[in-house]
């Protein structure tokens, strides 16, 4: 598997931290800079179709995975509705952990926040898939039960919005670092000559041979 260089890793997360442009954004005014990091703060935020995964370790029978409503809510066992889209991933586990800490006694709860990628291309079962953020892109291409022969996984697409952001994304991307819910991985095929590279250099390995010794045969 091609090999990846913390330098361009970095330029990788910096290229996704970039929010889509707003409509009719303006480029001037104070307080710009606070305002970005808020808006990359909420791009990650979850979004409807996500999910909250609970391990309760007394009252399992508790325990389970909450999807993001329409309303942008989650309802929870013990604590009932709590908004989810409204805030940064770690404010919302912040959040959730609060929320149980006044309902719990003699336990605690896990929480782990999943996002929304479609895997398709080169892999086993194309599909929809919801990943934890500490998955790497690896672990989720995984969850599609892995890549098929002819895959190029050099050449790993991630597709934000319809476009193609990075080409050769880093399989050890991580979830939460790199990619938002609904963002698309796409594994293309290789190319027909690394497809065919063994017969064709075996082919052109047999006329060098048949060349040369037609050459001692004169």
């Amino acid at each position: 598997m091609k090999k990846y260089n913390p330098a361009r890793r970095l330029g990788v997360l910096l290229l996704l931290a970039l929010p889509a442009p707003a409509v009719g954004q303006s480029a001037s005014g104070g307080g710009g800079g606070a305002a970005a990091d808020g808006d990359v703060a909420m791009a990650d935020a979850l979004v409807v179709g996500d999910m909250v995964r609970l391990t309760f370790w007394l009252d399992q029978e508790l325990s389970g995975e909450y999807v993001v409503d329409e309303s942008g809510e989650l309802v929870l066992p013990l604590i009932g509705r709590q908004a989810a889209t409204d805030v940064s991933p770690l404010a919302l586990k912040d959040r959730l952990r609060v929320a149980y800490g006044g309902v719990l006694r003699n336990q605690d709860v896990q929480i782990l926040l999943l996002r929304r990628i479609r895997v398709l291309g080169q892999v086993r079962r194309p599909g929809l898939y919801h990943a934890e953020l500490g998955m790497t892109v690896g672990d989720v291409l995984a969850l599609a039960e892995g890549l098929e022969a002819d895959a190029d996984d050099g050449g790993i697409e991630l597709i934000r919005f319809g476009e193609t952001r990075i080409s050769g994304l880093d399989p050890t991307l991580v979830v939460g670092e790199g990619l938002r819910s609904g963002d698309q991985l796409f594994v293309p095929e290789k190319s027909w000559f690394r497809r065919n590279a063994t017969a064709v250099l075996g082919t052109a390995a047999s006329i060098t041979v048949a060349l040369i010794y037609r050459g001692f045969s004169r």
